[in-house]
């Protein structure tokens, strides 16, 4: 069967259906474990909210407080008890229907209609999301799971024995973009698939083998088997989002060229606490260690985005922004875990005013004095803005440089779409601008993107940049399978 690879690969498992509107199921319908589930994720909703509201601006904790509101509705809640209970709904159709009625109720009062839609799919998103997370932590099997449209919270939450995603509906940029990551095939497929199905995703074909023989399973076994040895002929950086790397990656890599923090961490629903913070970043550091880990601060764009930024207009790294005591307790996490390892870096994103450079530093030089901490870090930058790049002599006193090509070269042109010929005559005019930049300040810069639309002609990328390329975890897996 062939489909729309959104994220190569390949993995076999057996299918589940989450919040799926072609859900097929033999299992009997339980209406109280229906309900514990789902009044579980309201109460841990609240907990979470409560826990950031204090670290927040004036808005976004109005807008938490709303949220709450809805939470503790009386009559919302007893609309999802009749929705399980009498109409027989499983805990995500119930929520939905709850939601939407209570939608149509609110809408009449709101001047802004979208403002409200907005809202309520956030809260929908919020619960859907603990309640997937409790789901999966069950899951004694290599599982590929099956949902309407894949959110990124569903690959951020997801655990080992998830290995492939399959949506029914065109899906969303950045939830393709972090299964490359996490090296985790993604499919669009129509095909009505049931419970237990056993599947072999191919991204490398396009094909989707639905209860193979056990032939061909044999052969998809041994293929992956061989593509781990050849890891090794294989030295680039690596962009990740998660603290969970295999020793032979770990060992064909040069280092992380980014760690995406945002990503790591938001499948954890208690990010804002900088212990955990901790954690996450020593685990990072111990496994790469020596090898140098560029941790990206922050970056909630596009789906990402927590719920009390829904509203926000901020678009770019703002260390005074909403997030100012989060990003506050970022650094020093970072800076706790660098000190004990000595090979982490620091990278900002969305940058557009060389200012929000030195606000990190002067906060960095701070905690360091106030913790007695003797391991200086190196902070750098993410070039990723038209501003930033226009203005990127002002950017005199950074450590390194990450640029984010696809999204750099997007903006210059001004489209979403880019062909080759002007991918390669854009990427050398940029990485030449941006190499003679850092020669003449004796810094290093590594080059990061999407080169999965430019496969066929990564030997000229390659000659060109290898020393600097920074890979998404799918797209190494990829190079070594297509050498066989």
């Amino acid at each position: 069967m062939w489909v729309d690879v959104c994220s190569t690969g390949v993995s076999f498992g057996y299918i589940k259906h989450i919040n799926s509107s072609f859900s097929s199921t033999n299992t009997l319908f339980n209406p109280d474990g229906e309900y514990q589930s789902i009044n579980k994720a309201l109460n841990k909703a609240l907990e979470n909210l409560f826990l950031i509201e204090h670290k927040l601006k004036k808005n976004a904790q109005e807008y938490l407080r709303s949220q709450r509101g809805i939470l503790t509705n009386k009559e919302f809640n007893e609309e999802i008890k009749v929705n399980i209970y009498e109409k027989r709904n499983n805990r995500y159709k119930a929520l939905e229907k709850a939601l939407q009625k209570l939608q149509n109720k609110l809408q009449e009062n709101y001047f802004r209609r979208s403002l409200l839609t907005d809202f309520i799919v956030d809260i929908k998103q919020t619960i859907t999301s603990l309640m997937y997370e409790e789901e999966v932590k069950k899951l004694t099997k290599e599982t590929i799971i099956v949902v309407d449209e894949l959110a990124a919270f569903y690959v951020l939450k997801a655990t080992d024995k998830v290995v492939g995603f399959i949506a029914l509906k065109e899906t969303n940029f950045n939830s393709s973009i972090i299964c490359q990551e996490k090296n985790i095939p993604f499919f669009v497929a129509k095909k009505l698939l049931k419970n237990d199905d056993f599947v072999i995703m191919d991204g490398y074909q396009s094909k989707l083998y639905i209860n193979p023989q056990e032939e061909l399973i044999k052969n998809y076994q041994e293929l992956k088997r061989l593509d781990h040895e050849k890891l090794l002929q294989e030295k680039l950086y690596l962009n990740v989002g998660t603290t969970r790397l295999a020793p032979k990656i770990v060992d064909s890599i040069k280092g992380i060229g980014l760690f995406r923090s945002e990503l790591a961490c938001l499948k954890e629903d208690d990010i804002f606490r900088k212990e955990k913070q901790v954690v996450c970043y020593e685990k990072i550091l111990k496994t790469l260690t020596p090898k140098i880990v560029k941790i990206a601060l922050f970056d909630f764009s596009q789906d990402k985005k927590p719920s009390f930024l829904q509203n926000s207009k901020q678009t770019c790294f703002q260390f005074y922004g909403p997030l100012h005591k989060i990003y506050r307790e970022q650094l020093e996490a970072i800076l706790r875990a660098h000190d004990n390892y000595q090979n982490a870096e620091i990278l900002i994103p969305q940058i557009s005013d060389v200012k929000e450079y030195y606000h990190v530093k002067d906060y960095l030089n701070y905690l360091q004095g106030e913790h007695q901490l003797l391991k200086p870090i190196k902070v750098g930058i993410i070039l990723e803005t038209k501003v930033a790049f226009d203005n990127l002599l002002s950017y005199q006193k950074v450590d390194s440089i990450y640029l984010n090509i696809d999204s750099l070269i997007k903006e210059l042109l001004n489209c979403e779409d880019i062909d080759l010929a002007n991918y390669l005559d854009f990427s050398e005019v940029v990485v030449k601008k941006v190499s003679k930049f850092t020669k003449d300040r004796g810094i290093d810069y590594l080059i990061g993107g999407d080169f999965n639309d430019y496969y066929d002609n990564y030997p000229t990328i390659k000659e060109k940049y290898h020393k600097r390329l920074s890979v998404y975890q799918g797209f190494l897996t990829r190079l070594i399978t297509e050498k066989r």
